[in-house]
């Protein structure tokens, strides 16, 4: 799909290195799709546990601060209504 343009475009090839690291806000994951087993998704991830995430006039924020998300689909940022809090309290 094209959620991960400008950074990547649907046909790219992406190398992995499968070894285990840390996630990091800002990294990319690469996990299998809920609605295709065969296929592979890309991802980015926009916060942590205990981050504050929201989307204010299509621009993602994380704890108060922009959080350097290149493109947010039009279709997508209507969607988003409510503040999400990844906090590991819940």
């Amino acid at each position: 799909s094209g959620s991960m343009m400008p950074t990547l475009f649907p046909g790219d090839w992406v190398a992995v290195d499968p070894r285990p690291v840390p996630f990091e806000a800002g990294g990319l994951v690469i996990i299998d799709s809920p609605f295709d087993g065969e296929q592979q998704l890309a991802k980015r991830i926009v916060g942590l546990p205990g981050d504050r995430v929201s989307m204010k006039d299509k621009i993602v924020w994380r704890n108060g601060q922009p959080a350097g998300v290149e493109r947010v689909d039009e279709e997508r940022a209507e969607d988003v209504l409510a503040e999400i809090d990844a906090s590991e309290n819940d």
